[in-house]
């Protein structure tokens, strides 16, 4: 590398860390959000439910690859963020035959 190209490295590597955070940002903000279950959806669903009674069997509605519509549904209902609903139900779904 010449001179002229050192003197601009910095320059370089400073756009390309950039585009680096913005497409991870972007990736996180429209990455699908998948539920990672220990047990079977059924079963989560009856400890959710144990858990808060104001659930119903209408809001717990879940279809592989539509998580993101009942995360949503769920935040709105419980007035939480996705994020934290997506954490709650794994949580569920890991403590085996107890709720949380």
């Amino acid at each position: 590398m010449n001179y002229a190209g050192a003197k601009h490295a910095p320059l370089i590597l400073l756009v390309k860390s950039q585009c680096l955070v913005w497409l991870i940002c972007c990736w996180i903000i429209i990455m699908p959000t998948q539920l990672k279950l220990e047990a079977p959806w059924e079963e989560v669903k009856e400890k959710l439910k144990e858990v808060n009674t104001d659930l119903t069997d209408e809001d717990l509605v879940y279809q592989p690859g539509q998580e993101q519509d009942m995360l949503n549904r769920l935040a709105k209902k419980l007035h939480r963020s996705t994020e934290a609903v997506k954490v709650w139900i794994e949580s569920v779904s890991f403590n085996k035959g107890k709720a949380s």
